[in-house]
């Protein structure tokens, strides 16, 4: 009887922080993922406005 009264609160003390982690990684990544899109394309930008001004001095 004991175990069947444990073992809940045992899984659900087990879950909750696997399931923070969890969702702490996903923010992680999408924090990541949108800093680095906004440097590339902080530096497509620049390469091309560099290439532009190149193209244009040469001719």
């Amino acid at each position: 009887i004991r175990n069947c009264c444990t073992s809940p609160g045992i899984r659900r003390s087990r879950s909750s922080p696997q399931r923070r982690r969890k969702m702490r990684l996903q923010s992680r990544q999408r924090l990541v993922r949108k800093l680095w899109t906004h440097s590339y394309c902080q530096r497509l930008k620049l390469f091309l406005r560099s290439r532009a001004t190149c193209h244009l001095s040469s001719t």
